[in-house]
């Protein structure tokens, strides 16, 4: 009787080990979705993930989630929103109404981190001022701080009278480091982005400009790290 209750045990503990690998990989919850824990863990040590090869982290700061610093106007109180709900915690987003490039220079000296590898710089529409010269010392004041070891990111202007400041846009964006979102273009093809004024956008305008400014900062090259 005691040799048979040892090998009931037995019999018992070996379908209890059965079972337990048996059990399926659990998910981990995600913001992106659910994910096996392997998955999860990659995540954690900043292995490539399915979807993105190492050759896309290496030549796309978003998949490389490089930090983005954006200083704006009235079109970035628009188009902020949209950024920061695309990009999350990677974009960080100062901008104010009625603000002249000259006030988003002193924005940029004070917000810079060395960390940051993208910086839009959406000014210009408030510029009519101080014109073509004054946009263009500022842009090159920005450019000074911000390349070359980041790229910058400058955009064009509606309406058509603003065309010599976008002049001045169009020529920094031909220096090495700076990229042009060419938001004037996107208009004149899709007009129905514009609100009455014929300088900010209607609401799903603001979200297609986020849309393709996000195309546009990919086309930045990502920064090297500084040599210690």
């Amino acid at each position: 009787m005691k040799n048979l209750a040892w090998g009931a045990a037995l019999l018992v503990m070996i379908a209890a080990v059965l079972l337990t690998d048996a059990t399926p990989v659990r998910k981990a919850e995600s913001r992106h979705g659910t994910a096996t824990s392997a998955q999860a863990v990659a995540r954690g040590t900043g292995a490539t993930q399915p979807g993105t090869s190492r050759g896309q982290r290496r030549s796309d700061p978003i998949a490389a989630r490089v930090p983005i610093l954006v200083v704006g106007d009235s079109l970035e109180v628009g188009t902020g929103p949209h950024l920061e709900r695309a990009l999350g915690e990677q974009v960080r987003v100062f901008a104010r109404r009625g603000r002249p490039s000259a006030e988003g220079l002193r924005v940029l000296r004070r917000r810079l981190r060395e960390s940051h590898g993208v910086v839009v710089f959406d000014l210009g529409s408030n510029d009519d001022r101080v014109g073509p010269a004054g946009l263009a010392r500022s842009m090159r004041a920005a450019r000074r701080l911000i390349t070359p070891r980041r790229c910058m990111v400058v955009a064009t202007l509606n309406p058509d009278r603003r065309e010599p400041l976008n002049e001045v846009i169009r020529r920094i964006a031909t220096r090495r480091h700076v990229v042009l979102f060419d938001w004037q273009r996107l208009t004149k093809r899709r007009p129905d982005l514009l609100s009455e004024d014929g300088i900010h956008a209607v609401p799903q305008g603001y979200a297609v400009r986020a849309r393709k400014l996000i195309r546009t900062i990919r086309t930045c090259p990502v920064p090297r790290p500084a040599s210690a």
